[in-house]
């Protein structure tokens, strides 16, 4: 009985874990659309700025709700001439800040 129920919750886990996931992708295309065309000559800098948005992003307990904040300050940042976050130690500091 106990492994059957071992058995669901990890099933179970795992669903959640794949919607979350695919939640997360269609999440970037519809972000990336959004600033490609807000942004129409700076794709590359759009794609590095989402691309470091998920990142910040899974480092927090509900990526899905973080991911369209962070894009939006990385895409304002690096609009600005910040410099990208090139070293992942650096999460906690954009994190805390």
């Amino acid at each position: 009985m106990i492994a059957n129920d071992f058995s669901s919750a990890v099933s179970a886990s795992r669903v959640v874990s794949e919607h979350l996931i695919d939640a997360i992708e269609n999440l970037k295309v519809r972000l990336l659309a959004r600033y490609e065309g807000e942004f129409p000559g700076q794709i590359s800098l759009v794609h590095e700025a989402v691309e470091e948005a998920e990142f910040l992003a899974w480092a927090t307990p509900f990526p899905h709700l973080f991911l369209p904040d962070f894009a939006e300050i990385r895409i304002t940042n690096l609009t600005r001439g910040a410099a990208p976050l090139r070293d992942k130690r650096c999460v906690s500091l954009a994190l805390a800040a």
